[in-house]
């Protein structure tokens, strides 16, 4: 076509067919010869944004040319590739902002094919690659014709189908040619750097998600077409192994009950963890959490849609994690986020992510310092720590049997283990029983002196308000001075370190939880099998919390519909929705987005080295 002097200027899937003998680009009603001056004046917008080039964007008449129509051929194979248009969607004129302006959404495609289509998707014309330059690096050494079995097996019988009824389809809307109003820097096609672009979709501040639209409907057919398929815009494919395209099988063919098939959507769930710094076990496990609930839901047979798993590091630096949320908010593929991994990356990057609206779904987070009612797309789903605490009192007073309890407040761990004991001193004294106050002071070093007075209170129980560190020094105290009554811990202690720095002492040390140890529950057995089979390793602490938060996403969405799945929707959706996991049942208060007491709180042992899950709330 450009070799024949032709500029296409309205490449986009609708106007691409997938013929048996190859592709066909049709609809030539703006097209114009590379001397023809009738269509290229100024300030007249010529394409369909979302597909149509910069120079387009801006109606530089006189600048449409072939490097136009490569720009415009990156964009659909970028969606072909991934399913999402590299510039969103929205109205017309925050397309085009996004367009003149924006980084295209590449996130998905090939690597392969990557460093290609960014050449394509150049701001500059000058830098694009011509056609023929394109071609022979898609295809080198192909013939100039792909000739019959060019289509994979899938799309030919799709092609084959659909040939009968093409006659029967609706006719081709016609492409607008949008004169601008005056006054409009971006209606003009000339919008500037610092102009937000018009319209609800998005601000530069707050960039829209991207969503999938619902698919285009097919283009007419006439009798001398019966053989031709044209590629529906939320759906096509045009990159095939074999041809002139490279089909790509990124999105789902489903058959609508019709004798028509459409195109499952996608959405991509962002997990944002520390995965290299003092946290990064627990990071990695709910990034492996969420990898295996991504691979169930993707193959199941009645699923919607499908699912897309990113994943980002903030090594535990809450600069980082700021740095982290502005990325994702950035990126409109992202429909939710999974994480931060601790309270304080999540206060530093919370704010970003409400800003944006971008709903973000904490799994190993329990402070309430950050909170949905300031934050409105946040959603906290494990207790807090006093919340998890409360366990103890059911274990104390029915399993332990205690006659005197101690409890040990450590200065050095603050007003988390003072605060978490208080709820524990209150609960057990309306009770009638018989408690006793010890303090570790922030300087102690030798546990021995403490557990001498403990022992001297004739105490039976105790528990320790402390974290991991200090934990398995009193822990080894203890067990050196012959302590022999029931040792209870808080959820400072619910961490790997605590059994491997306290060594044997840790043995039969009881703790309140709000994370399940998923290989001792039943519900979680198949998640168990699952990940010791895609790992290597039993679940660590928060896996299965994060393969269920995932589901929970999902069926959030599923909830939506395909119509109003946006990120704003799904930030409401989420409180008011419900998800028995294999973990834990998810349902939230009504009006603070917090997740409900009842089988939030677990007991676990240490046994062996490890934490085994003993029974939840309900059953102690």
């Amino acid at each position: 076509m450009h070799g024949a002097g032709l500029v296409h200027r309205d490449v986009k899937p609708a106007n691409i067919l997938l013929a048996l003998d190859g592709p066909r680009l049709i609809d030539f009603g703006i097209a114009r010869a590379l001397d023809d001056t009738a269509l290229t004046a100024h300030n007249v917008v010529v394409g369909s944004p979302g597909f149509l080039s910069p120079e387009q964007a801006r109606a530089q008449g006189p600048r449409i040319g072939p490097p136009s129509d490569v720009f415009s051929l990156g964009c659909v194979l970028a969606y072909a590739a991934t399913g999402r248009r590299p510039f969103g969607s929205g109205p017309p004129a925050v397309l085009l902002y996004r367009t003149v302006h924006d980084a295209p959404d590449l996130d998905g495609v090939p690597q392969e094919l990557r460093p290609l289509l960014e050449e394509c998707l150049a701001k500059d014309p000058e830098q694009r690659p011509d056609a023929a330059g394109l071609r022979s690096r898609l295809l080198p050494g192909e013939p100039s014709a792909p000739g019959p079995g060019w289509l994979p097996e899938p799309v030919l019988r799709l092609v084959t189908a659909r040939a009968a009824a093409m006659l029967d389809l609706p006719g081709i809307p016609p492409t607008e040619i949008s004169r601008p109003k005056k006054g409009d820097p971006t209606a003009t096609g000339t919008p500037q750097p610092g102009d937000p672009p018009s319209g609800p979709a998005a601000t530069p501040e707050h960039p829209a998600p991207e969503h999938s639209a619902p698919p285009e409907r097919p283009a007419p057919a006439t009798p001398t077409r019966r053989r031709f398929l044209t590629v529906a815009s939320a759906g096509g494919a045009v990159l095939a192994a074999g041809g002139i395209a490279l089909w790509r099988g990124l999105v789902d063919q489903r058959d609508t009950g019709h004798g028509q098939s459409r195109v499952a959507p996608r959405h991509t769930i962002a997990v944002h963890a520390d995965l290299s710094g003092p946290d990064a076990a627990t990071g990695k496990a709910q990034e492996r959490g969420a990898r295996l609930a991504v691979e169930q839901f993707n193959a199941g047979p009645d699923r919607p849609f499908t699912l897309a798993l990113t994943v980002r590091d903030d090594a535990g630096d809450p600069a980082r994690a700021v740095e982290v949320a502005e990325e994702l908010t950035a990126a409109r593929s992202v429909l939710a986020v999974v994480g931060p991994t601790t309270g304080t990356t999540c206060k530093a990057a919370v704010g970003t992510y409400s800003a944006a609206q971008l709903p973000l779904v904490s799994v190993s987070v329990g402070t309430t310092e950050v909170s949905s009612t300031e934050h409105t797309a946040y959603l906290r789903t494990r207790a807090t720590d006093a919340e998890a605490a409360l366990v103890l009192i059911a274990h104390l007073v029915g399993e332990v049997g205690a006659r005197r309890t101690a409890l040990v407040h450590d200065e050095a761990a603050g007003d988390d283990s003072w605060d978490v004991l208080q709820g524990i001193h209150r609960g057990m004294e309306s009770g009638g029983h018989e408690l006793v106050r010890h303090t570790a002071e922030t300087s102690t070093e030798d546990f021995g002196p403490l557990v001498g007075k403990l022992l001297d209170d004739g105490v039976d129980a105790l528990v320790f308000g402390g974290r991991r560190a200090r934990g398995a020094r009193f822990a080894r105290a203890l067990r050196q001075r012959g302590f022999t009554g029931a040792r209870l811990g808080t959820q400072a202690l619910v961490d790997p370190g605590f059994p491997e720095q306290a060594g044997a002492a840790a043995e039969g040390w009881v703790l309140g939880s709000a994370v399940v140890d998923a290989t001792g529950k039943p519900e979680a057995r198949d998640f168990t099998a699952a990940h010791q089979e895609r790992y290597g390793d039993p679940p660590a602490l928060y896996a299965a919390e994060a393969f269920d938060t995932v589901h929970l996403i999902a069926q959030a969405v599923r909830a939506l519909g395909e119509e109003s799945v946006e990120r704003r929707a799904l930030a409401r959706r989420l409180p008011r929705t419900s998800h028995r996991g294999v973990s834990k049942t998810f349902t939230f208060r009504e009006g603070s987005a917090a997740p409900v007491q009842e089988d939030n709180a677990f007991l676990i042992r240490v046994e062996e080295g490890r934490f085994r899950y003993i029974g939840g709330l309900g059953d102690s």
